[in-house]
């Protein structure tokens, strides 16, 4: 057996990560709250867990030995780092994980260090988006703080009835 890769998630869009580790020569244990996850047909072994519930991570990753933890989206990064830590395995490490899966966070640091970034305001609640659209202007888009992967949540806004 090769070594034993733990891959957080099975979608559809995971599936192309799950026959490349394989093709690789690694053994892939992929774990996925869907029973019926799509990925799971092309894996050594599969877990019916949420990969993104990082006690399950680390409690998988440690009994079933694993050689690496792989995140295939933002909402496993912070459950893959923080296994990866506890076990001393390759890693972003856990303080970088949820810098960069909170977007609120990641830009602020990127215009602490001069990285030159789309004009933005952070806001919490209805009113402060709306004093954000009077400083901006239309259009304006909305993107939530953590989204976990892909661009869930964000939107375009076109004008106040929108």
């Amino acid at each position: 057996m090769g070594k034993k890769l733990l891959i957080l998630g099975a979608g559809n869009s995971h599936v192309p990560i799950i026959k490349t580790a394989k093709r690789m020569g690694l053994y892939t244990i992929v774990m996925d709250k869907n029973p019926n996850a799509p990925g799971f047909e092309f894996c050594d072994k599969k877990i019916k867990l949420d990969g993104g519930n990082q006690d399950h991570v680390l409690k998988v990753a440690k009994n079933l030995k694993v050689d690496g933890v792989l995140a295939t989206g933002d909402y496993a990064v912070i459950p893959a780092a923080y296994a990866s830590e506890k076990l001393g395995l390759a890693t972003i490490g856990l303080k970088i994980a949820m810098l960069v899966t909170n977007k609120g966070k990641l830009f602020t640091k990127f215009a602490r260090n001069g990285i030159p970034l789309p004009r933005r305001i952070i806001v919490i609640d209805y009113k402060e988006s709306l004093k954000a659209v009077k400083e901006i202007g239309f259009p304006i888009i909305l993107k939530p703080v953590y989204s976990f992967g892909a661009s869930r949540g964000v939107i375009r806004v076109n004008n106040y009835d929108e």
